[in-house]
């Protein structure tokens, strides 16, 4: 099997791991899911509409890719957000209003999900750049000479022929929203492949700090009788005494995990992983929430879809551990 056929196949599984994780949704928060995936796509149309119709925004997009040697950081930050859309649903409560009756609710609760303060926007500037990359790569791709039998003055022509047809399917006329979730992860699966080919450390499993902001929204909780020991210091964890407590439940003295997360992001009893304030660390830890999640759906280790609940029982994210 050749290189390409072999990256091409890695692909299909990734995309097909990542879709497996969404099938035990409850409804709720599947149609929310899929709501935020259009709303967000529907928005890259719009940016890709006027770069491709204003030759003044192609202009600064084409000099923004032209003045950042590494590319890699502008598919990075496209990465994390779309990363950070996928993997809402397994992070955040839905509202109460969203489970249950209006139609129009998903929407609203999708809305939700774009404006949640964990979801990264990128600066206008480096969005137009990083879309008309993944454009002129895509074109690269299905026709490898007509970039270089092209003069860059012709380029915008061109890439407005070629996105026009994907634009019209995924737009929504005719056909389900559903229909842009395949897409969307597909992007995400090729960026991340992208990314990782530029030997950025997503995939070195290097040590990053867990953030700040989560490191101060740990709760402190009680040590109730027999609280066991830190496995940090190894002492006693003393009855009535305060602790920290990370999001899978286990305990640690507040001496001891703070000096711990300031170096490393990881539960030090099940590896855990916090969010984290580094980029390619931060990409990490969702594309592994997802594969996780998927991977066990596959194996059969998750509940089936309900329409109003989540059957995922110890799944949950903050069940999945490194």
């Amino acid at each position: 099997m050749s290189t390409t056929a072999h990256a091409n196949l890695a692909a299909d599984e990734s995309t097909s791991t990542i879709l497996s994780a969404f099938s035990t949704l409850p409804d709720p928060q599947l149609s929310a899911l899929i709501e935020c995936v259009v709303l967000d796509t529907h928005h890259r149309h719009r940016r890709i509409s006027a770069i491709l119709s204003t030759p003044t925004l192609f202009s600064l997009a084409i000099l923004r890719l032209l003045s950042l040697p590494d590319k890699s950081f502008l598919i990075s930050h496209l990465l994390l957000s779309s990363l950070h859309c996928l993997t809402l649903p397994f992070v955040t409560q839905l509202p109460p209003h969203a489970v249950g009756c209006e139609p129009c609710s998903e929407q609203n609760t999708a809305l939700q999900f774009l404006h949640w303060p964990c979801v990264r926007r990128m600066m206008p500037g480096d969005e137009d750049a990083v879309l008309l990359l993944l454009l002129l790569c895509d074109l690269q791709h299905r026709h490898p000479q007509v970039l270089d039998e092209a003069s860059p003055s012709e380029w915008r022509h061109i890439l407005k022929d070629l996105c026009y047809d994907t634009m019209v399917s995924l737009s929504g006329i005719g056909s389900h929203h559903g229909g842009a979730l395949v897409p969307f992860v597909e992007t995400v699966v090729r960026c991340h492949r992208y990314v990782s080919s530029m030997t950025c450390p997503v995939v070195g499993g290097e040590e990053v700090a867990a953030s700040a902001s989560t490191v101060l929204q740990l709760p402190w909780v009680e040590v109730d009788k027999g609280g066991g020991e830190c496995v940090v210091c190894w002492e006693e964890m003393r009855e009535g005494r305060q602790a920290c407590e990370l999001p899978c439940r286990h305990m640690f003295h507040w001496t001891c995990i703070l000096p711990w997360l300031r170096k490393r992001n990881t539960c030090p009893c099940c590896r855990y992983e916090l969010p984290t304030d580094d980029i390619y660390g931060e990409i990490q830890r969702l594309w592994n929430m997802l594969m996780k999640r998927g991977q066990l759906v596959r194996e059969g280790k998750c509940g089936q879809r309900s329409a109003g609940r989540n059957t995922m029982g110890e799944t949950s994210e903050a069940g999945i551990r490194g």
